[in-house]
């Protein structure tokens, strides 16, 4: 029969197996220390407080912590072997250095801690939320931790409870998380999955140098939320509304849902997208931009761009440059081109323009091709918003095809 220990365990007195540096706390830093004290027989469970406790190199295996408050204790490392830890508090505790294998964290809060240095293989991490401690005299944080094979579900993060710094994930499955006011800087992700997720919805809360490779997002970001970072050899399945910032190499993303990202290279969106976005686009294949859509390319122009299809309300195509792209089969209603828009060695094949042409300054076409692009009679052009007489190079007249 496992021990049961019941009530407030106050770490006061000597340590058994170091000495105690105050009558306030116990230094538990030498082998075995931990086991002297609790016991050595697995499967422990204590309930109460472990108050400002000191455990440095001990070995804790086969235990299980059920709601027991770990208040301002400091761990150092320390390896945990399929431990569990059931509506456990961690309040103002320190971990470091610490090594967690096939360990459980379920129904934990953390509070007002600094976690680093750390190494979690195997194990999960369900229902846990971080919270803030207003009075926290640390900036809460996460960093430089690893987490290897683990699944971390139902995960929530209030704001200003925690940052997640320089951490590296590798083949986890994150699900059910709330990082709305989350914030993330510099940490990994290799070969992870995300399941209905929600990231960042607010512009106070830095999430920035995020790194993404080889991942899986399913039914994730939820929409109106978005975050940034490096994506590479990453897919995007069953997302409705893709708000991203940053860099986006060989992606792929399901039929269907909005794109509004950043610099985006060696990339093919098959299917129909009713939005697409880009700030640049280089060595891109959009298939189809649907009935009603819209189509931006910011400031970072396009090279190598293609759009096969498109039926747009709009498309506007900023003052940027344009290198050896192909816009064909669409019809647009208003097109819209920036100032010193540069286009180079480009071709537009079966473009008809149905409502307005609008541009803000002087458009340039160097070797380009135009194959049956036109626009009906009738339909004004707009010169910096005031009517103007706006010629494209294959027209004679607005509206008017050279012969």
């Amino acid at each position: 029969m496992p021990l049961l220990l019941i009530g407030s365990i106050l770490a006061v007195g000597a340590s058994a197996g170091g000495k105690s540096k105050s009558k306030e706390v116990d230094v538990l830093d030498t082998p075995g220390a931990f086991s002297q004290k609790y016991g050595s027989r697995w499967k422990f469970t204590l309930l109460g407080t472990i108050q400002k406790e000191t455990w440095k190199h001990q070995r804790i295996e086969d235990w299980s912590f059920l709601s027991v408050t770990f208040k301002e204790t400091w761990m150092d490392s320390n390896t945990f072997e399929r431990v569990t830890f059931r509506g456990c508090t961690f309040d103002e505790s320190k971990m470091n250095h610490s090594a967690f294998r096939n360990c459980k964290f379920i129904g934990c809060k953390f509070v007002g801690q600094r976690w680093l240095e750390n190494t979690f293989s195997g194990g999960e991490f369900q229902r846990c939320a971080w919270k803030s401690n207003p009075i926290s005299p640390d900036l809460p944080a996460w960093e430089s931790n690893t987490f290897d094979s683990l699944v971390m579900n139902n995960l929530s993060v209030t704001k200003g409870a925690s940052y997640w710094n320089d951490n590296v994930f590798h083949k986890v499955l994150l699900s059910n998380f709330d990082f709305s006011e989350h914030g993330l800087i510099g940490d990994e992700f290799h070969d992870c999955e995300f399941r209905k997720g929600t990231w960042v919805r607010t512009i106070n809360t830095s999430v920035r140098r995020l790194k993404f490779q080889g991942c899986t997002f399913d039914k994730n970001p939820e929409e109106g939320s978005k975050f940034g970072g490096d994506f590479e050899n990453v897919v995007f399945k069953g997302t409705d509304d893709l708000t991203a910032w940053g860099t986006f190499r060989s992606i792929q993303v399901g039929s269907g849902g909005a794109l509004d990202l950043g610099r985006v290279e060696s990339s093919h969106f098959q299917g129909i997208h009713p939005y697409v976005s880009f700030d640049t686009a280089i060595d891109v294949v959009v298939d189809d931009v649907s009935t009603g859509g819209r189509l931006f390319i910011n400031n970072g122009g396009a090279k190598n761009l293609t759009v096969h299809k498109a039926n747009l309300e709009r498309a506007y195509l900023r003052g940027a440059m344009y290198e050896n792209c192909l816009f064909e089969n669409w019809e647009v209603q208003e097109l819209w081109i920036g100032k010193d828009a540069t286009f180079r060695n480009c071709t537009f094949r079966n473009i008809h323009i149905t409502k307005e042409v609008a541009v803000s300054g002087p458009v340039h076409f160097e070797g380009c091709k135009f194959e049956n692009m036109r626009r009906d009679p009738g339909v004004p052009s707009f010169f910096n918003d005031d009517p103007g007489d706006y010629l494209f190079p294959f027209e004679s007249a607005p509206g008017v095809n050279k012969p």
